[in-house]
């Protein structure tokens, strides 16, 4: 029997037409390379994030102000700690009507040590203060507060000569300077008090500064000043001399 002639499944013309299946597996296999390629992308990016690209950083108030200003400049920036916020180990302690470093009026006096550093060993006459201060600083006290580590803080002082530590106002008064400092820093503000002649425990001359938060005294001896005490606004050169 003669090979009867394979069909030929080509339509006219010679073209071969496409399987619908074919090109429906194609169109699939696309999809599919292009979600792939899009999850790629995407894990690419949180990688970059988690390197360190991208990263969010909550920075303290005021860094990005103090980073600007070094920018540029090259400058290395020092960080102060605010107004009495210092230990009173610290090597300079500034003092104001309501504090002394990190001590202020109307804590007790445990808090005040705490605040200070330091234990308060010594005591007398309402007074208490640290005995075990380093050589050349000067004899910081506290005021009111007795024996009792409850007892409230009442004023704030420092008295001496002290070459280690220094102790100012905020206006740049410090224990120490001669007397002519107190009227150059604070000219009419600064009110004369003279010694006391009726007696008492201490007779110091000096002066006082009035201010909203209560008074600064400041005791002249030998044309110095001596001692600097912060109270109440009715502290004066002999109400605080611890």
């Amino acid at each position: 029997m003669p090979d009867l002639p394979t069909p030929d499944h080509r339509p006219r013309g010679g073209v071969e037409r496409a399987d619908p299946f074919v090109t429906l597996r194609i169109l699939v296999l696309c999809g599919v390379a292009l979600l792939c390629a899009l999850a790629a992308c995407g894990s690419n990016g949180a990688a970059n994030g988690l390197s360190g690209h991208g990263t969010t950083t909550t920075r303290p108030a005021g860094a990005d102000t103090a980073a600007s200003s070094a920018a540029g400049t090259g400058a290395t920036t020092t960080t102060t700690a605010p107004v009495g916020s210092s230990p009173w180990t610290a090597s300079s302690l500034t003092i104001t009507a309501r504090s002394l470093g990190a001590v202020h009026i109307g804590m007790t006096r445990g808090q005040a040590e705490q605040a200070a550093g330091v234990t308060f060993d010594g005591f007398g006459d309402g007074f208490a203060y640290p005995t075990t201060l380093p050589p050349g600083f000067p004899h910081d006290f506290v005021g009111g507060v007795g024996i009792s580590p409850d007892g409230v803080v009442q004023c704030v002082g420092a008295s001496g000569a002290p070459t280690a530590q220094s102790v100012s106002t905020p206006l740049g008064l410090h224990l120490g300077d001669p007397a002519s400092r107190v009227l150059a820093v604070y000219g009419a503000q600064a009110r004369y008090v003279p010694a006391p002649t009726s007696g008492g425990m201490t007779a110091y001359a000096g002066y006082v500064v009035s201010t909203a938060d209560g008074n600064l005294a400041f005791v002249i001896s030998g044309n110095t000043v001596t001692e600097i005490e912060g109270g109440n606004g009715t502290l004066g050169p002999n109400s605080c001399t611890g």
